[in-house]
């Protein structure tokens, strides 16, 4: 699965957060980055395995977002016994949901996929 998305965000509102939720006993792993000016920068980089959300700061400051893609790369499978994958990228300011295509959501049924998303941003 290769998606490309668009956030919008609110320069005044400051930095952008990044929380990963998944569910439905979705194992995995997964690298987030940033590419700015052709620098590709990881922000981070986790596993799937409980019920805990991750969540990152994305350290690129608010003047640059428009011109920043984030990349985010994505093996799962589901848990014995289940054949549901789903994991949620959600993209924050001041902890409100911005709008857009957010959250990147993934939902799939199966036992195993890899996924790429670029993130895009345009500022309102």
């Amino acid at each position: 699965m290769n998606e490309i998305k668009t956030i919008n965000f609110i320069k005044e509102d400051g930095p952008i957060t990044i929380e990963i939720i998944s569910g439905y006993a979705t194992l995995g792993s997964y690298n987030i980055a940033y590419n700015l000016n052709d620098n590709i920068v990881p922000v981070g980089n986790g596993k799937l395995a409980d019920n805990i959300p991750d969540i990152f700061i994305l350290p690129v400051s608010i003047d640059n977002l428009s011109d920043c893609n984030v990349l985010i790369v994505g093996n799962y499978m589901s848990a014995p016994s289940h054949d549901q994958i789903s994991v949620d990228y959600v993209f924050l300011q001041k902890g409100i949901k911005l709008i857009g295509d957010n959250p990147v959501e993934i939902r799939e049924q199966g036992s195993v996929l890899r996924t790429n998303h670029m993130i895009n941003f345009n500022k309102i």
